[in-house]
């Protein structure tokens, strides 16, 4: 592994050591990005079921209701509801 002993001359890290430091950081950073994309998308999946799930349910009680106004009507109210 790398030797990075905090040093008073700045100047005692080669440059491999400095790309590998880098690549480090790069790597690290990308690991980052990708897990916060991924928590941003199981949010909006999360979202989006709950939305198409209440919109079932509205519509399957709007249609119980209509089913019912339709069983429960009288004779005199005509074809609006057939």
């Amino acid at each position: 592994m790398l030797n990075l002993k905090a040093s008073s001359n700045k100047r005692d890290m080669k440059p491999k050591e400095m790309a590998v430091v880098l690549a480090m950081v790069v790597d690290g950073l990308g690991l980052l990005v990708k897990t916060l994309w991924g928590m941003q998308e199981r949010r909006f999946s999360a979202t989006f079921d709950a939305v198409s799930s209440a919109a079932i349910s509205i519509t399957t009680a709007f249609v119980v209701c209509l089913l019912s106004i339709h069983r429960h009507a009288r004779p005199e109210i005509g074809l609006a509801f057939i």
